[in-house]
């Protein structure tokens, strides 16, 4: 995945206390709108922000965070 604004390559993060600190930064955890049975990470802003699925489902157990639904 590249940076839209910077053309960098963006790695997803693989650790899920990467996810936590975006959790705990304002971030949430969704549904994917286009495939439900994957989760996505988003930040305060709502941008995603890409993370593999174990890190962000590990994440969510620690911190009791259910995935919320997309807004259409």
């Amino acid at each position: 995945m590249r940076d839209p604004a910077t053309g960098e390559r963006i790695f997803p993060f693989t650790r899920k206390a990467q996810v936590i600190d975006v959790l705990r930064a304002g971030g949430r955890v969704v549904v994917a709108s286009e495939r439900p049975r994957l989760l996505e990470l988003r930040d305060a802003s709502g941008r995603i922000v890409p993370a593999h699925q174990q890190a962000i489902t590990g994440a969510c157990r620690d911190l009791a965070v259910e995935p919320e639904t997309p807004c259409a």
